[in-house]
């Protein structure tokens, strides 16, 4: 059978790790890339004036934020998903996971995908589907069970 449950989840945890670093990494920047684009020095375009230059300075940082806060939390979904696969407690979370990973970090994620598509019969099975008609449910030992009436006989 083999073992790929292990492995698609240690690449979908290593997946999910570039994220957050690549987004902190991204905030980190901030402030150097709106020094940059404020920066009068490096504007070539002279058609802006400076009000509308630090404008979309600060529009392209808060639109810079948003995507580092998005990247951060999708990589902590990425890296939760990889543990229930380690742990082989959710094969629709790890697929999940490992589907997310696609959009942060490809080189890891194609892989991690492969192996979690594999790896879906090393999981614990979910419960099955209960018949219409119930099975009798068996007296625990110790307890007394309710008296049984003896079937009645009609008078002849």
């Amino acid at each position: 059978m083999g073992n790929k449950a292990q492995p698609a989840g240690i690449l979908t945890i290593i997946t999910g790790s570039i994220g957050v670093l690549g987004s902190l990494a991204l905030l980190a920047f901030i402030p150097l890339i709106h020094n940059a684009m404020t920066d009068p020095t490096l504007q070539t375009n002279s058609n802006l004036t400076p009000a509308e230059i630090k404008t979309a300075a600060d529009f392209m940082t808060g639109v810079f934020v948003f995507m580092a806060v998005v990247g951060i939390l999708l990589s902590v979904f990425i890296i939760i998903a990889g543990t229930y696969a380690l742990k082989r407690k959710s094969w629709g979370l790890g697929l999940a996971g490992s589907i997310v990973g696609l959009f942060v970090f490809l080189p890891t994620a194609v892989p991690a995908l492969v192996f979690m598509a594999l790896a879906r019969p090393e999981f614990e099975p979910r419960a099955q589907v209960v018949s219409a008609s119930p099975a009798p449910t068996p007296v625990a030992s110790g307890t007394s069970s309710p008296p049984v009436e003896p079937p009645s006989n009609p008078p002849s």
